[in-house]
């Protein structure tokens, strides 16, 4: 049967991409996208409604593909919202139907007039970043994601359970190896488990955060970069959790980050899968930010239009690393003013007037050499004043059993 196009620009676009799809399925460029590619964009859902399924699934793939290209540019030019905005308003097929190498459909599901499936598309590495440096951003230049190891460790809200990383009472890392860690472009790995695995890394180990057994693991799996995922439950039914961010390499294990409210969703009951999305969220947008190598020198005062407070503890060794943190806050262009609210011999407390979320204040703070960490909240405390620390990059925050 003959379909009914509502254009004839719908119908081209979904013979172009049907075209590319069947050319390139088994070309050599789209043989050697490998899973992890910083030009694949995993599982854009696609949810459409129309007069049949067929016309459904046309307007599923145009949609798909504009997220899938908008996803990209995110990862290529992070922080950039206001390109990133002219981009979705002035997305043209023609141009980006090019950078297509194939694609791929999966879960896909379909009734008379809706059409639901999963998409994954490849976009080519050099179209893709001809037309990005075509945008007058400069160069677009990155290093392929280094293979990252996730050590999962689960922290009990009963005090009698602890926290426990090998074993089946860790569910956070049962839910760990259920993940399809494919879906992400940085190349993630888990711990076998496996008894040579706790001969060299016994858990107690682990959750102290000994730098010693975290590198024996290290030379084991072949990594140079470890994220320790700590999920620490709030509640006795799982609920509401905290989740704690730790970076290691072979120097030193770091605290990077703590996301104070993971909680079950009506559309994600399961919680370790959301904490698991954050946790994922989090290395692919560091990857993004350290290419970009500071990519806030390239923001103008535009981008951050809104305006914040926070309160924040500064540790610092000596009145002279008092003195640098200051200066340094002082040339963070995010920083409107700051208030010294009570000093100390190593502590002093600071009210921070600044442009822009959160992260980018952080992230504008990382340029200066200064570390902010999250502040950790409990269930009770959620609805109260929350306060940050700050610190010298250079200075190895104290790690949390």
């Amino acid at each position: 049967m003959l379909l009914y196009f509502k254009s004839h620009t719908a119908y081209l676009i979904f013979f172009t991409l049907l075209v590319v799809f069947l050319i390139n399925l088994f070309s050599p460029q789209a043989m050697s996208q490998t899973i992890g590619s910083v030009f694949t964009i995993h599982g854009v859902k696609v949810d459409e409604v129309d007069e049949s399924a067929s016309k459904a699934k046309i307007t599923a793939l145009e949609n798909g593909q504009k997220q899938a290209f908008l996803k990209l540019a995110e990862r290529l030019l992070p922080y950039n919202r206001n390109l990133i905005s002219e981009l979705e308003l002035t997305y043209d097929t023609s141009i980006v139907n090019p950078m297509v190498e194939s694609f791929e459909i999966t879960n896909e599901e379909a009734s008379s007039t809706r059409y639901i499936a999963n998409l994954n598309f490849y976009f080519s590495e050099s179209k893709s970043k001809n037309y990005f440096e075509s945008l007058s951003m400069g160069e677009v230049n990155y290093t392929p994601p280094e293979q990252t190891l996730i050590l999962p460790i689960m922290r009990y809200s009963d005090i009698n359970m602890g926290s426990v990383f090998w074993g089946e009472n860790n569910l956070w890392n049962i839910e760990w190896n259920k993940y399809n860690l494919s879906n992400s472009f940085v190349p993630l790995t888990l711990p076998l488990g496996d008894l040579s695995d706790m001969q060299i890394a016994p858990e107690q180990s682990i959750i102290k955060h000994q730098l010693s057994s975290v590198k024996q693991l290290m030379r084991r799996h072949q990594t140079t970069k470890v994220i320790i995922a700590i999920l620490e439950m709030e509640d006795m039914d799982m609920h509401n959790a905290i989740l704690h961010i730790y970076q290691a390499n072979n120097q030193k294990i770091k605290h990077m980050q703590t996301i104070p409210s993971i909680s079950k969703t009506e559309k994600q009951s399961n919680i370790f899968v959301n904490a698991i999305k954050e946790t994922v969220s989090y290395i692919e947008s560091t990857w993004s930010y350290e290419q970009n190598n500071g990519a806030y020198s390239n923001i103008t005062n535009n981008t951050l239009d809104s305006e914040a407070s926070i309160t924040a503890n500064v540790t610092f060794a000596n009145m002279k690393e008092w003195i640098n943190i200051k200066k340094y806050l002082g040339n963070s262009f995010t920083i409107l003013e700051t208030e010294v609210v009570s000093l100390g011999r190593n502590v002093a407390q600071i009210k921070i007037k600044h442009r822009g979320n959160i992260e980018q204040l952080r992230l504008s703070l990382l340029d200066e050499g200064v570390e902010l960490s999250m502040p950790v909240v409990a269930l009770n405390n959620r609805f109260k004043n929350r306060v940050y620390e700050l610190s010298l990059r250079e200075l190895s925050p104290e790690v949390m059993y």
